[in-house]
Formats: structure tokens, sequence, C-alpha cells
């Protein structure tokens, strides 16, 4: 079964698009495998919420999510990551184009207005 979606990143609306139901849930059932790695966060705002009667800060949520991914990669987590969601986007951008999938209206625009 296919599935129709419609994504809004940083105030560019893409088009809507048919995307394969198989690869949401192959990359949801993989996500969380990956994402168990927070379940110290998971019980530290459990734990927070209980002593507490509140939820704790972002800010407290984000250090422990932080903490999360730096246990596994101590040096390198987070400057690989910006490279690798810098290839990431790049790669995506250039193949929903190239394919006719997403685009962002305003490379849209540009391409129609040089058809013209």
């Amino acid at each position: 079964m296919k599935k129709k979606m419609t994504i809004k990143k940083h105030n560019i609306i893409v088009r809507r698009v048919t995307v394969p139901k198989e690869l949401n849930n192959t990359q949801l059932k993989i996500g969380m495998k990956v994402e168990r790695e927070h379940t110290k966060t998971i019980n530290y705002i459990k734990q927070y919420l209980k002593s507490y009667k509140r939820l704790p800060s972002n800010k407290q949520i984000f250090t422990s999510i932080t903490k999360d991914h730096l246990k596994e990669f101590p040096n390198t987590y987070y400057t690989e990551l910006i490279k690798l969601e810098k290839k990431l986007k790049k790669k995506w951008w250039l193949n929903i184009s190239l394919k006719g999938g997403w685009i962002k209206n305003d490379e849209r625009n540009k391409t129609e207005r040089s058809r013209s």
C-alpha cells in the first residue's frame, strides 16, 4: 500500500508525492531499534516527572540525549553527523529532482521559469 504525504520543512512546502509504505515501515523498525540508545534519557524523564511532578526542561532533556550519543562516539559523533546530514541532503535533493519526486517549491519555480 502506498501513502501520500506532504512535507513542510523550513517554511518550504514540497509537493505531494507517493511514498511506498514498506519503506516507511522498514525505516521505522530500524529507527526504533537504534533509538533504544535513549532508554536512559526516557528513564531520567520518567523519574524526574515522578519526583518533581513536572517534566525536565528542554535543556535537561537535550543534554541527556546528547550524552547518549556521545557515549557511542565521544570524540566525533556530532562532527560526523553534520557531515553525513549535509551529504544526505545533497544526495536527497538531487535524487528527488532528477526522478521528478520531491522538489522544493523555489527550485521547481526556477525550473519552470527556465523552461518558459
